[in-house]
């Protein structure tokens, strides 16, 4: 869509989770794919959706959120091994090889700061309950160089400004189970609350001007999401989007959002926010993933190509 919210345009899709979209300078779309608990990559996407390209695939763990450097030379994502269930951020080359753990383990989120010399992530750092987390900053060799915020739950999708001053984050609410919108200085000072809204405020990104913060605010009864944006002048919130079957998936303040092309179904049964962080979010990957292969037969599910090969 154009950045008003119009010319709505959907994509080749498939039977499988597909996630975490980012835009590539040549216009390709990096993103990740779950078929849990078989399979699991990180994919490229023609501009026009009529090709997709894996770049590597798993069958040992779940990966998610993949982020590219500034120059576009290293890749990092998460991922979720499914004997270890504990989340851990790796790096990879955009040509598939050298795969590495990159930070300190019981991280996720990663962020590529826009000089390209730090990167937001958030670890779990209480790990008997999964749930409190802490927004930090490592270099880009993988050091951890500092603390910006603790927060009591989960947190998620750290975004950075245009600027590289300021880190926007999705916080859940421990009053019901929602997310808000934080925003904090690049040097841990001025940690701000931007939605109070009793919904899942999640997925944010800065606009280009830095003016303005599209997020995705999701229902905490039906599931059903739309795209908002913030301005920062005004302190308002503004719906960009609604779409009839545009749904989410809630994991205690983790959220998923998913495209589905099934307008008409139930929505997915939203989980409940019990277990620790890892574990609601495989448990909300099988949930959808039994929702999808469930669909009616008479569905038509376009797909695109697949490249098995690096970009």
């Amino acid at each position: 869509m154009d950045s008003e919210g119009r010319m709505v345009r959907s994509l080749p899709n498939s039977r499988l989770i597909e996630t975490d979209p980012s835009w590539v300078s040549d216009g390709s779309i990096l993103f990740s794919t779950i078929d849990y608990p078989r399979v699991s990559t990180i994919s490229r996407r023609g501009p026009d959706g009529t090709w997709r390209r894996v770049l590597i695939e798993f069958k040992d763990r779940v990966v998610f959120g993949p982020t590219l450097a500034p120059d576009e030379k290293k890749l990092l994502f998460w991922a979720i091994a499914d004997e270890r269930r504990k989340p851990q951020i790796l790096s990879i080359n955009v040509d598939g090889k050298n795969l590495v753990s990159f930070g300190p383990e019981r991280s996720m989120f990663p962020s590529w700061s826009p000089d390209g010399q730090d990167v937001a992530f958030v670890q779990i750092t209480d790990p008997a309950s999964g749930t409190g987390t802490t927004l930090k900053l490592m270099d880009a060799r993988g050091q951890e160089k500092k603390v910006l915020a603790h927060f009591p739950a989960p947190s998620t999708s750290p975004a950075w400004s245009p600027d590289g001053a300021k880190i926007a984050i999705s916080v859940e609410s421990a009053e019901d189970h929602g997310s808000h919108l934080f925003v904090i200085n690049r040097d841990g000072t001025d940690c701000k609350q931007l939605t109070f809204e009793s919904s899942i405020d999640s997925s944010p990104v800065f606009s280009t001007s830095g003016k303005d913060l599209i997020f995705t605010r999701g229902s905490l009864d039906s599931g059903a999401a739309s795209l908002f944006t913030y301005n920062f002048e005004s302190g308002q919130t503004r719906k960009l989007s609604t779409e009839p079957n545009f749904k989410c998936l809630i994991n205690g303040g983790a959220s998923l959002w998913l495209r589905t092309q099934f307008t008409g179904r139930p929505s997915p049964q939203v989980p409940s926010n019990s277990g620790s962080f890892s574990e609601r979010i495989l448990s909300a990957c099988q949930r959808f993933q039994s929702h999808v292969r469930g669909a009616s037969p008479g569905v038509r599910w376009p797909s695109a190509s697949v490249q098995h090969s690096a970009p």
